[in-house]
């Protein structure tokens, strides 16, 4: 996830900032909405590979994680291959992007695998710890679908600590490596928006980059089930049950070598409406797997408040004169990550408010993704 937050028993594993550059894109031969054909070469782009097969089903593991040992709540994993390696359980996390590996945590098979770059490439976690490493590259595997060739990824090799973090205050310094992805050796970053073409060129979601350009729906289960399934490529029919957003183009973003375009997909209109306070809060928002909470950012707000067991909340998505999902929550008298815990925060300094949505969504939502044509989608379990 690009941001995020957690209270401070919670240590959250995705990065703050990764690989944000500047510059436009509008792609030569791009539809009516800037996008490409799906299978079509856009204007000197790869070819998209055709997939014969339908839809790719690949299950879901939901499990309790911990960082540093505290509670972290869940994490959504996929199992994911690099080369000819074996295949490793990845961290599913759709608010940031790329696959990103930790160089430590990887067995030598997968190590071995990977095309070591010279683009530097660093990032900032929650916890204060910043990692840095190169941009590199492999053909990965999701199910029964294989890159044509080597697509980007990004590998952590050093870590330090941010000063006056709580990572700079330990003893120990940084946790282990391991512990930045809640036990994960790879991320599988399945957001939208794409590295800019010159700080992180040609990285972004690997999805996209599989055979058939596809489009997926992440499954995951209601609250307290522990295995979903993450679709590629799911039917016509099926899509057309979701209600929509489309998104905007992410400006920062360049295209994927196969044309695949960045979207905003930190842009989605929501609202969070505190009732005991009466305060609702409406500001763009990121549907994302890698927060295991619901936390939104408010300009001048100072410190943190933990809306309070008994508060009733109502989330609305959409614009806020005709959201197209909206669901109602009365925080318990323990909170649980995931289902009914929701943080009102400063922003991010330099950084507008926001909403990160978090798993909050995904516990009660099919969320639909189309990385071609730039929309988002939910349907309710």
């Amino acid at each position: 996830m690009m941001r995020s937050f957690a209270p401070a028993s919670i240590a959250l594993a995705a990065p703050l900032l990764l690989a944000c550059g500047s510059g436009a894109y509008s792609p030569a031969g791009a539809g009516p909405d800037g996008s490409a054909a799906p299978g079509a070469d856009a204007g000197g782009f790869e070819p998209v590979v055709p997939f014969d097969g339908g839809p790719t089903d690949i299950p879901i593991t939901v499990a309790p994680t911990t960082i540093a040992g505290m509670p972290a709540g869940f994490r959504l994993a996929v199992q994911v291959v690099l080369g000819d390696a074996g295949p490793l359980q990845a961290f599913l996390d759709t608010g940031s992007i790329g696959i990103q590996a930790l160089e430590s945590a990887l067995p030598a098979d997968a190590l071995a695998a990977i095309e070591l770059g010279s683009t530097p490439i660093r990032s900032v976690f929650e916890s204060g710890v910043t990692a840095s490493g190169v941009i590199g590259k492999a053909v990965v595997t999701l199910g029964d679908r294989t890159t044509p060739g080597p697509i980007p990824i990004v590998v952590y090799q050093s870590f330090t600590c941010q000063p006056g973090s709580g990572c700079a205050q330990g003893d120990a310094g940084p946790p282990p490596s391991g512990d930045l992805f809640g036990g994960y050796p790879v991320i599988v970053g399945a957001g939208l928006r794409n590295g800019s073409a010159s700080s992180a060129p040609g990285l972004g979601s690997p999805i996209p980059q599989l055979p058939g350009q596809p489009s997926f729906i992440v499954k995951a289960p209601s609250f307290g089930g522990t295995a979903g399934t993450l679709r590629l490529g799911p039917s016509a029919d099926e899509v057309r049950a979701f209600s929509t957003i489309q998104l905007a183009r992410f400006a920062p973003g360049a295209p994927l070598a196969n044309g695949t375009p960045a979207w905003d997909d930190t842009g989605i209109p929501a609202c969070v409406d505190d009732q005991a306070s009466a305060s609702n809060y409406c500001a763009s928002a990121v549907l994302d797997t890698g927060s295991p909470l619901t936390a939104v950012f408010v300009t001048g707000h100072f410190g943190q408040e933990v809306l309070p067991p008994g508060d009733d909340v109502t989330v609305s998505i959409g614009p806020t004169s005709a959201p197209v999902e909206q669901f109602d929550v009365t925080v318990g008298a323990t909170p649980q990550l995931g289902l009914d815990v929701f943080v009102i925060v400063p922003p991010v300094v330099g950084a507008p408010g926001s909403i990160n949505l978090g798993l909050t969504v995904f516990f009660r939502y099919d969320v639909y993704f189309d990385p071609v044509h730039g929309t988002v989608g939910l349907l309710p379990h």
